[in-house]
């Protein structure tokens, strides 16, 4: 709160965080302020299929149903106010609305907004990287099983070893040049 309350002038997500902290910590139960992080599930469609994905219905089904153009729209009021926006499905970068966001995102509206995706990595080409790297602070969460071909697309059905080894050392590149958070996540 020091910090934030220290800055001579805050836009207004920095503004809107500074009060939702300040209505959290005084125990308030009814807050003024707007979130601060999202969470988005635009849909559940992926471009590959694992077999322990948890996203299936009792008969082993994806959902399908992408978020209707109307409420994508509704979310972009709060974009501007977010601290942070975390994008997951499914899988993120196969969605249309996700592609939207990061290729029309006005910036300069928020331009510290932390974006995150949890995402397999498969579809991170360098035109996604490219629109990724308008964004000042990017956080991808990579979900990978297996360190062999063999296991990998066992586990990864419908994914290809080759195809995510040939797109990690440009995501490695344009990560460490522009500070991007990367971890990994896979099942045990």
């Amino acid at each position: 709160i020091a910090q934030l309350e220290a800055q001579p002038q805050l836009n207004a997500p920095e503004a809107n965080r500074l009060q939702n902290l300040k209505e959290c910590a005084s125990g308030a139960t009814k807050l003024s302020s707007l979130p601060c992080n999202y969470t988005v599930t635009v849909s559940h469609k992926c471009n590959i299929d694992c077999f322990m994905c948890w996203q299936r219905d009792e008969h082993g089904n994806y959902d399908q149903t992408e978020l209707r153009d109307d409420v994508v729209q509704k979310l972009e009021g709060i974009y501007r106010t977010a601290s942070a926006l975390h994008w997951v499905g499914g899988e993120p970068f196969a969605l249309r609305p996700v592609h939207q966001f990061i290729s029309n995102f006005n910036t300069e509206q928020n331009p510290n907004l932390r974006l995150m995706a949890t995402t397999n990595a498969l579809l991170l080409k360098s035109s996604v990287l490219e629109k990724l790297a308008r964004f000042k602070n990017v956080s991808l969460v990579l979900s990978i099983d297996g360190v062999s071909k063999e296991t990998y697309e066992y586990i990864r059905t419908g994914g290809k070893w080759e195809t995510l080894l040939e797109g990690l050392p440009e995501l490695s590149k344009v990560a460490t040049e522009l500070g991007w958070s990367v971890d990994r996540k896979s099942v045990v």
